[in-house]
């Protein structure tokens, strides 16, 4: 479990009525892992994730965040348009944070 402590710090969670629904791991400029519950599947909360995820890449002064997808990724990855959704085909993908858009 030392890895799992070691992530703490880089984790943003997302809550719906007090109920955890999804995190975000950020490591250096990756966004290490995210997951979202399938009850709030297409609800905006992997958006919401990645967008918190490239502003926190951003201030720590990382021009380019970084999201590997794994080929046939049927989660939020593939399926958030506008945001990984766009980029799940490739298996290493480049995406400029929000405020260099």
């Amino acid at each position: 479990m030392p890895r799992t402590g070691q992530r703490v710090p880089a984790t943003w969670v997302a809550e719906v009525a007090g109920s955890v629904v999804g995190f975000v791991v950020v490591i250096d400029d990756e966004v290490e892992q995210i997951y979202v519950a399938a009850p709030a599947r297409g609800t905006g909360v992997a958006g919401m994730l990645l967008d918190r995820a490239e502003d926190v890449i951003a201030a720590a002064g990382h021009g380019v965040a970084w999201l590997a997808v794994v080929a046939g990724t049927s989660g939020p990855a593939a399926s958030t348009p506008g945001t990984a959704g766009s980029i799940a085909a490739r298996s290493r993908t480049r995406r400029r944070p929000r405020s260099a858009r």
